[in-house]
């Protein structure tokens, strides 16, 4: 015989939850603790560093309310939609309290992320069966590197704050179900907290717009698993779906114009082939879901050619694609079809059925008081169970009518002891209830009846044993006389009850929850008259009377269910389903479906979605690790042979289990080690960018490129630009870094070729305009110079991703043609210029420098009213220069020179490392014949700029003329090692070598001013007077 497969009680737990949660927090810590060190790197410095809404001082709070997450209004043509305020709050709290020091973000997201790990364990204990499948899913979660991008990068926060509202979303929602069930008032507070968290979610980021769906789908998967249907269902499924519509109209009706992305960030969608684009962004979900399964190859971007497009349907991806979306469509049809398997089980009598869902309508009251006192009358007849727990037997002459009126009139209530079948006397009723047990700490109930009906008919002297068909009760097992529901088995044998002579027991286990109730029913019946009754009238009252025994055990199931887990627990095909739409549902806005997004993968899109993916493999691997095969009862004649059979397959199966641990522990041990280097490349720009090389060859050199050169590293930078634009050439942001840093190196031919690119390959690149204007002025071609600078200042930033920097570029062009028509005394032009910067100044822009410009013009067109109205104006929001302009204006009044001076002064209080204003200051000084005090301003402000020729060369006068010779050759040395090509700094240097004495060095310092300048009068002056004639 093949042995029955039962479904086990849940073992007994060995450690407490909050163990479980703790230790998944504690790693989730521990694993990202190197994080803590980090720096800005990225996209944090455009939505941190540069963001007005979070290092904004003068900008009020309530304007990141109308500002997407980089600062830029959404209104603005170049907004990115992204909608996030509860984010960029949070990064204000962190400037407020640590200012830009990048280790308060760092921990605010580690934190955050312990924080969605308890939670992903605290919904994990909701939905799947076990503690095994919790702790895998809490573990993984914690451990998964992909999650590094989200976690390690702040702009992730996003990720991370949308997460823990979209989980406590489908929290709170589980409890509004639980308490709705109860008839508890707390329901709609439960509700409520769920509309708010998703609400929440949604303000930190699009993707979670989702969550409330999830819970509707989770109202429905749970009506499933219920035995009595909840008429609040409907309602509450209602109010989320006016919720849900209400968000989407208040979301969409707040995003500014559409975005207009680069080629590069989603190259895809530019293309024109309908059929590339389909077959691609058909593929990159599943390169999504690889990126969860096998996390080794992880990079900061994805977008250009990193994932080359599908152009061909014989490309081998496509295979891929359709074998995913074949499995996946596959999966959640089975589950489908397990659910309303499950949930259509129908007893049929005779030619008329029951549905066994009929069977289960009770009614229930509609109104919440009405519920309460039918839950406390259940509570009542279950406590009458509890107490009477212990093994019982009751001979009835006559049943209880009180006690079989719930199980719809079982017995007659006639006064006559007569059989409800034929109406004739009976010998006896004999009930053995064997076990009845209903633990509320183990969240489990057990219910047993020994209820064997044997019914003897004797018709022509031939004893026959009746059999009852229930050929739709689905997935019944008939083996040795034992009949076994199981809604998960796929045994599918003999769908019949037959009543013999052995014991029948009837097994109805529900997985869909830790309960498994079991009723084994042993009855006997003897007649004493059946001759005189029709066969096929007897077989239609035992069918009547079978289907009413059956209603009555299932009620006891409803009545006995009342633990916690019963409303909160999903078996094993809805958790499935719900794990599956937490995967899939976040991850729909990014899949291009409804729109192009910005982007071909992001990493730390997938922090949200890998949720439901934890949630499955921890579901799968818990399963295969508790995998136990109890054997039914079978009869007293079993042979060794069955027994042998069992240990072999419990063996196989503590195998499998041990094998399934060992995989758990090296997969997660895989991950917290791929985790940690991850980390490692997060903590400065270089380090992730050189990550990203194999991955993302032209954009990972090109950002690695330009760091190198923020860091001085030019050879260095220069090979790896160059390395770029062989992988690209045409990264105008490449060739204009390229530009920078031949600018810097004072290499202005090559700097214009760079930048004549850049403005080839991206033509509003307003900042390529400016700075190959200033290359044009080094070369001397002022007039190409200005014809540039006019160019960029007409540039139009409609539509460009940062207007700001556009904004401020095209200003700055205005500013350098003022300035080149100034130095070349074109003042009326540079006037012009700068009334014209001044009219078209940008919100975002400090009009301080231009009203400093434009005093300056006035002060040189010798219009002092105005030049120190402007230079006056200047001084409001602390200009430097402005201070020392207008100090200079007002000392040319000898009565204002003490107001003047504390204009100086208030300047060096505002910059005292500034070499500029000391120098000024020293001016000043002289102007007014304090020497000594002018004499140590030179000294300080070469000090704090002792590479700058001019700044040592009159710090060395200033001392020569106090008679400090000692001081002045040091500074006299540093200029000629400053200029060792420059004739008058070794003629300086002689000139003071003489006067110290040291006439043998002086003579070789003249000696090395007439081999640059031969012929120099003054230095051969100086050796006549050495008496030395060879040169004279």
């Amino acid at each position: 015989m093949k042995p029955t497969r039962k479904i086990a009680q849940p073992r007994e737990k060995k450690f407490r939850m909050d163990y479980v949660n703790l230790g998944c927090c504690v790693l989730a810590f521990v694993l990202y603790f190197n994080t803590l060190k980090a720096g800005f790197v990225y996209d944090d410095r455009r939505a941190i560093l540069a963001n007005p809404d979070v290092t904004g001082a003068s900008q009020s709070w309530y304007q990141l309310l109308y500002n997407d997450f980089w600062g830029t209004p959404l209104v603005d043509s170049g907004s990115h939609g992204s909608y996030r305020p509860l984010c960029v709050l949070s990064y204000k709290l962190n400037h407020i309290v640590g200012g830009l020091k990048p280790f308060g973000y760092h921990l605010i997201n580690v934190l955050l992320h312990c924080l969605a790990t308890g939670l992903v364990v605290k919904l994990a204990r909701h939905l799947l069966p076990n503690t095994t499948c919790t702790a895998i899913t809490g573990l993984l979660f914690a451990s998964h590197p992909v999650h590094s991008e989200a976690v390690a990068g702040i702009v992730g926060r996003a990720d991370l704050i949308a997460c823990n509202f979209y989980i406590l979303t489908i929290l709170s929602y589980i409890k509004h179900v639980q308490w709705r069930k109860k008839c508890h008032l707390r329901h709609w507070m439960a509700l409520c907290a769920a509309i708010l968290s998703a609400s929440a979610a949604v303000l930190s980021k699009e993707t979670a717009v989702s969550a409330l769906i999830v819970c509707v789908i989770y109202d429905i998967l749970k009506g499933f698993n219920m035995l009595l249907k909840d008429k609040h269902q409907l309602r509450s499924i209602g109010i989320l779906g006016i919720t849900i519509l209400t968000i989407l109209h208040l979301r969409l009706s707040i995003s500014g114009p559409m975005t207009q992305f680069s080629t590069a960030d989603n190259p895809t969608a530019k293309v024109n082939s309908l059929m590339t684009r389909f077959y691609t962004f058909l593929y990159l979900p599943v390169f999504n879901f690889n990126l969860l399964i096998y996390p080794q190859t992880l990079s900061f971007d994805w977008g250009m050619d990193a994932i080359s497009r599908i152009t061909s349907f014989f490309d081998p991806r496509n295979f891929v694609s359709i074998f995913f979306y074949f499995t996946l469509s596959y999966v959640i049809w089975k589950c489908i079809i397990r659910l309303k398997e499950s949930s259509s089980i129908t007893i049929e009598s005779s030619s008329s059925s029951l549905s066994l869902m009929s069977l289960h309508k009770r009614k229930v009251g509609r109104t919440i008081q009405k519920r309460k006192h039918q839950q406390q009358q259940n509570n009542n007849n279950n406590n009458n169970n509890n107490n009477n727990s212990s093994a019982y037997n009751y001979n009835y002459a006559k049943p209880s009518e009180s006690t079989w009126t719930k199980h719809n009139q079982l017995w007659s209530s006639s006064e006559n002891n007569n059989c409800y079948v034929c109406k004739n006397n009976m010998d006896y009723h004999n009930i053995n209830s064997n076990q009845i047990n209903n633990n509320n700490n183990n969240n489990s109930s057990s219910f047993n009846y020994n209820l064997t009906t044997m019914i003897e008919e004797e018709q022509n002297g031939i004893k026959q044993s009746s059999s009852i068909s229930l050929s739709p009760l689905k997935k019944y097992i008939r083996n040795n006389n034992n009949i076994v529901y199981s809604s998960d088995d796929n045994n599918n044998n003999n769908n019949e009850f037959t009543s013999d002579n052995n014991n029948n027991n009837l097994y109805i286990i529900d997985n869909h929850s830790t309960t498994t109730t079991t009723m084994t029913m042993t009855m006997k019946v003897y007649h004493n008259n059946f001759q005189n009754l029709k066969p096929l009238h007897m077989r239609s009252k035992i069918k009547e009377y079978s289907s009413r025994i059956f209603k009555a055990a299932i009620n006891h199931v409803i009545e006995s269910s009342s633990s916690e887990e019963m409303h909160t627990k999903l078996n094993g095909t809805s958790a499935v389903l719900i794990s599956i739409t937490i995967l899939i549902l976040p991850f729909l806005p990014a899949t291009n479906l409804f729109f192009y997004v910005g982007f071909v993968v992001a990493e730390r899109i997938l922090y949200l979605p890998s949720v439901g993916y934890c949630l499955l493999i921890g579901l799968g691997l818990g399963k295969l690790i508790n995998s136990q095969v109890q054997y039914g009862s079978s009869s007293s004649n079993s042979t060794s042979g069955n027994g042998r059979m069992k240990h072999k397959r419990t063996e196989k199966i503590n195998l499998k289990s041990i094998a399934t641990v060992l995989c758990v522990i090296v997969m997660i041990s895989a991950f917290c080690i791929k985790t940690v280097k991850r980390n490692r490349d997060w903590y400065d720009e270089e380090s992730l960018y050189r990550s990203a090389v194999k991955v993302n060859p032209p954009k990972a050199l090109g950002n690695l490129g330009s760091v190198l050169s923020s860091l001085g590293r030019n050879l260095e930078a220069e090979k790896v630009l160059i390395a770029a634009l062989k992988h690209r050439p045409n990264m105008a942001d490449v060739h204009y870094n390229l530009g920078i840093l031949y600018q810097n190196q004072q290499k202005y031919e090559n700097a214009v070729n760079s930048f004549q690119k850049a403005i080839h390959f991206r033509p509003t690149l307003a900042l390529a305009y400016l700075n190959l204007g200033t290359s044009l002025i080094a070369l001397g071609r002022c007039h190409e110079a200005a014809s540039v600078l006019r160019d960029g200042t007409k540039l139009d930033g409609t539509g460009l991703r940062d207007r700001a920097e556009h904004e401020n570029a095209r200003i700055s062009s205005l500013l350098q043609l003022g300035g080149l028509y100034t130095e070349q005394g074109k003042l009326q032009r540079a006037l012009a210029v700068y009334r014209e910067a001044l009219y078209t100044l940008p919100s975002s822009y400090p009009p301080q420098e231009i009203y400093h410009r434009l005093g300056d013009v006035f002060f040189r067109l010798n219009k002092w009213p105005e030049a120190e109205r402007f230079h006056r104006a200047a001084l409001d929001a602390g200009h430097i220069g402005a201070h020392i302009s207008y100090g200079t204006i007002i000392a040319r009044n000898s009565s204002r020179s003490l107001e003047a001076e504390q204009y100086f002064k208030r300047a060096i209080r505002l910059a005292p490392l500034d070499s500029s204003i000391h120098h000024h200051y020293a001016e000043f000084l002289t102007s007014i014949a304090r020497h000594d005090e002018a004499c140590r301003s030179r000294v300080r402000a070469a000090e704090l700029s002792p590479s700058n020729y001019n700044l040592v060369m009159a710090a060395a006068s200033a001392l020569r003329s106090r008679d400090k010779k000692v001081e002045a050759e040091k500074w006299y040395r540093q200029a000629a090692i400053l200029r060792p090509n420059d004739a008058r700094a070794h003629t300086n240097l002689g000139a003071i070598l003489h006067l110290l004495g040291r006439t043998h060095e002086a003579i070789l310092s003249y000696k090395v001013a007439l081999n640059l300048q031969p012929n120099d009068p003054t230095t051969l002056d100086n050796l006549r007077k050495l008496k030395v004639i060879e040169f004279s």
